[in-house]
């Protein structure tokens, strides 16, 4: 094992992903993908379930994105509902770049999420199947996932009130997701609330911790960065995350040996927490951030000019500082018990170090894992007795 990866094992098997094993579509120099005949090829080895698209009823379109529009249709076999992404054709049937870029994150959401060691993971979305249907004449493929009724992380916490030791558990199972990818040679890439999905929870347990009414679930892996013990540390990928949550060491550049993007989803992981917190309100329109930018307008995620995605990088050394002073702060200091606020100030001070050499890379050695768990238990022990 490279002495640059990060597991929660002292040994683990060869990462054996489908990239060694099918067409190699995510390697450099693997089989390119040029038309939907290709996609549907690279897709078919996979053995996961083909489905018929008649067995798909009742369409809603529930969301969109760059790759993918998304609908929730009934499967009238489980008779039950199911997300179904469907694949988003350049408008200009001649441009082959932007049909292999799509095809390059349906491609990588399809791999990380049939890789055996993240498959079945219950805080990491399950993929169903595939299929294809046809609109104006042209074959659209698609792939089939649970649905998500609450939707995403930001909508269930704007949605409703939650309570500080729900929220600590959530970020514990968004940790639990992220470790089991990182210990599986993966960089999710674009974490942020937007790209972890609510179900209910139908176990009554939650993630290793306490029991918990709903269960968040990893997602949207387009953006991942795979790599592997044989690719060694010289080789670079592109991590393409959202700008607001892109860790500062990406200023210079987005490309980056592939095992460093591990601690830029440590920094992407401590702005989520963050925002858990501060029930889903994006960090950058908190009032204490809009006043450090220098603006009063809303920025939107998608229209950055190269002057505020500047700021954005020039923000993040006072993030930590501003993180955790407003944990302390009316009215959500309210809402912590006393060492809650010392276990989500240490997340946020060991996730959102500037120097990434300093950041807490291993999971399992950030607070939360335990924290939102079994040191809760502790806490809750140790307060019952004072």
């Amino acid at each position: 094992m490279s002495p640059h990866s990060f597991s929660i094992r002292s040994v683990r098997p060869h990462a054996r992903t489908l990239v060694s094993c099918s067409a190699g579509f995510s390697r450099p120099g693997g089989a390119e993908i040029r038309s939907l005949d290709d996609l549907l090829r690279a897709i078919q080895p996979l053995n996961i379930r083909l489905y018929d698209a008649a067995s798909l009823r009742n369409p809603q379109k529930v969301g969109e994105g760059a790759c993918y529009t998304v609908f929730r249709y009934t499967d009238t076999g489980m008779k039950e509902a199911v997300a179904v992404k469907q694949i988003k054709l350049p408008d200009d049937s001649n441009n082959h770049q932007a049909f292999r870029n799509r095809v390059d994150c349906v491609l990588k959401d399809i791999e990380v999420m049939c890789h055996p060691p993240i498959a079945q993971h219950e805080n990491i979305l399950t993929l169903l199947g595939y299929g294809w249907g046809l609109h104006a004449g042209d074959v659209i493929p698609f792939i089939v996932t649970d649905f998500a009724a609450l939707g995403t992380l930001r909508d269930y916490l704007q949605a409703k009130r939650v309570s500080m030791q729900s929220k600590l558990a959530l970020c514990s199972q968004v940790a639990c997701g992220l470790n089991r990818l990182h210990w599986a040679s993966v960089a999710h890439g674009d974490l942020k609330l937007d790209n972890v999905l609510v179900f209910r929870n139908r176990t009554g347990e939650g993630a290793g911790t306490y029991e918990t009414q709903v269960v968040a679930k990893l997602s949207d892996f387009g953006h991942a960065c795979l790599f592997s013990d044989d690719q060694g540390d010289g080789v670079t990928q592109t991590y393409l995350g959202t700008p607001w949550y892109l860790a500062p060491e990406l200023r210079q550049g987005t490309s980056l040996k592939s095992v460093e993007f591990l601690a830029c989803d440590i920094w992407a992981l401590g702005l989520l927490c963050w925002e858990v917190v501060r029930d889903g309100v994006r960090y950058f329109r908190l009032p204490e951030i809009s006043a450090l930018l220098g603006h009063s307008e809303l920025f939107e995620e998608s229209s950055l000019s190269a002057d505020t995605l500047g700021r954005i990088f020039d923000l993040c050394p006072a993030l930590a500082e501003a993180a955790t002073t407003s944990i302390y702060e009316p009215p959500y200091n309210s809402e912590f018990r006393p060492f809650q606020q010392q276990f989500i100030n240490g997340i946020l001070r060991k996730t959102l170090q500037v120097d990434p050499s300093k950041r807490q890379r291993d999971i399992t050695k950030l607070p939360f894992i335990f924290g939102s768990g079994l040191h809760l238990g502790l806490m809750e022990r140790m307060e019952r007795h004072h």
